[in-house]
């Protein structure tokens, strides 16, 4: 048999003249042409990423959809494309939108044997296994996991549209990824893999995702599985274990996958319990965000299910033992938790405490250096609150401090950060908001207090008002560092008090500052 390269790819010449003289192969949309040439580009900046996602009202709404989702957990919702980016970062933004778009860049060949959906729901599984192998054994970011374990089998399709007749007489067979192979092998000489990696080359996808395909389907074991870098691996094992979310005999796929995933990642017994259960947990919401149906989805639960049975008949007491481990560990995890949550937050509020406020500002300061992106603070000092402890004692005083942060987080965004500064004075951190913005906040959170006293436990009714001080930087225009953004907020807030109180004072770099009395 004649072989000539295309590339790097080593390709049968009948196959590659069959391949290359297809009309109909999977081809990327617009839009994800766009973001190859991103992804290829060192000088991208987020703009660029930005304009081109943007130009696709639906990508931008499943990036958004992604950002929200279990797997990126946050404090904070994500509430548009600028902080879906800012959180997945220009090499995770392009991924995670090439992921998106090349989904839908082939149609079903109606009159081809290959069911669409189950590949589809094959790759997703494949991607988010991807991903899970990567958190235990790869560095490579968990967005580029995703997207190679996603596409690792993109030259099941070429195939198919070059021979539509190839998979016809798989029927039920097509849950199994071996059976492909087998067909692929038997008919043309080679299988999908080289296939899929040349077909991403001519489109010219970068060297980081074409290897791991490429490998993909070479035959790793103890002595050779170091022969391969470890996001090979990774691809490696998720393509075998892969068939489990697809399989008629749960149990028999559960059982192989395991037994050759061993042979080339070195892993505990209850990581693969780990693994099972992260993507079952994922698995129907990132189906539904891919637009792939996917059946029963109780399945999902029989497949966690039964994965637990399977290994503890293989090693019980290994198991009990993990499992014994693993309690003591989450308890550790509850006790950080509980510790970190305690060094963050104020005991009698339960706002950030300054020390979290201190950390936030740097943050959010430096993401508006590199961003580019307007930052307003907003400092507020209780009016007369000494008279308050002084009149109605200090459990009175207690109240009206957390009839404070009550009010502070009824009237602010989710994605503002609320901190209670020290004594009687809060802070309000507003990321990606301007001047206007800002003045806007703070005309509301006078007004909210004038509207909302304070109903002691005694019944005893107080009108507690605020004085507000807000400063604005933009970048690092005017502004060296965030502690005289600080300062320029206290100063703002102290001529509110100057002025009389129950106001707000905006400064301004040119006037110093500039006074709002509101009409009472």
């Amino acid at each position: 048999m004649d072989f000539t390269h295309s590339g790097r790819f080593l390709m049968d010449d009948k196959l590659l003249t069959l391949l290359r003289g297809c009309t109909n192969l999977p081809s990327p949309p617009a839009v994800a042409t766009r973001i190859i040439e991103l992804s290829s580009c060192h000088t991208s900046t987020l703009g660029d990423v930005a304009d081109a996602v943007g130009i696709d009202p639906a990508l931008s709404a499943k990036l958004l959809r992604m950002a929200n989702s279990p797997l990126y957990a946050r404090q904070r919702k994500i509430e548009n494309l600028r902080q879906a980016i800012t959180l997945f970062g220009i090499e995770g933004t392009l991924n995670i939108a090439l992921s998106f778009s090349l989904t839908k860049s082939s149609e079903n060949n109606s009159a081809s044997g290959l069911d669409y959906n189950m590949y589809w729901k094959r790759s997703l599984a494949s991607a988010l296994l991807c991903q899970e192998f990567g958190q235990r054994i790869s560095n490579e970011s968990k967005d580029s996991l995703f997207l190679i374990g996603l596409l690792q089998d993109i030259g099941i399709i070429a195939l198919d549209k070059a021979v539509p007749t190839l998979y016809s007489n798989l029927d039920e067979n097509q849950t199994s990824h071996a059976i492909f192979c087998e067909q692929e092998v038997e008919v043309l000489g080679a299988d999908h893999s080289k296939v899929g990696a040349w077909l991403l080359s001519e489109w010219h996808i970068p060297e980081a995702i074409l290897n791991p395909i490429s490998n993909s389907h070479l035959p790793l074991n103890e002595d050779t599985r170091n022969d391969v870098d470890d996001t090979s691996r990774c691809v490696a094992a998720a393509c075998l274990m892969a068939d489990i979310f697809v399989a008629d005999d749960i149990e028999s796929a559960i059982f192989n996958a395991i037994n050759n995933v061993e042979k080339i990642v070195k892993l505990e017994r209850a990581e693969y319990n780990e693994i099972i259960a992260s993507v079952s947990s994922n698995f129907a919401e990132m189906a539904n965000m891919f637009e792939i149906e996917l059946g029963d989805k109780q399945l999902l639960d029989s497949i966690l299910d039964q994965a637990k049975e399977i290994l503890i008949l293989r090693n019980l007491s290994k198991i009990r033992e993990t499992e014994s481990l693993q309690e003591k560990t989450e308890e550790l995890k509850t006790q950080t938790r509980e510790l970190e949550l305690v060094s963050r937050h104020d005991p009698l509020t339960g706002l950030y405490n300054r020390r979290h406020f201190d950390q936030c500002i740097r943050q959010e300061f430096e993401n508006s250096k590199k961003y580019e992106w307007p930052l307003g603070l907003i400092f507020i000092d209780l009016d007369h609150f000494k008279q308050v402890n002084d009149t109605h004692g200090h459990a009175a005083g207690d109240e009206i401090l957390v009839h404070t942060a009550k009010l502070l987080l009824d009237c602010m965004r989710d994605t503002d950060i609320v901190s209670r500064y020290g004594g009687e004075e809060f802070t309000v951190l507003l990321p990606g908001i301007d001047k206007e913005g800002t003045e806007i906040a703070c005309e509301r959170l006078v007004n909210w207090f004038r509207e909302n006293p304070a109903r002691l436990q005694n019944g005893e009714v107080i009108k507690q008002t605020i004085s507000a001080g807000a400063a604005i930087c933009f970048g690092e225009k005017f502004y060296r560092d965030w502690s005289q953004l600080i300062r320029n907020a206290d100063e703002a807030v102290y001529h509110a008090k100057e002025n009389g109180r129950d106001q707000y004072c905006i400064f301004d770099l040119e006037q110093r500052v500039t006074p709002k009395m509101l009409a009472s």
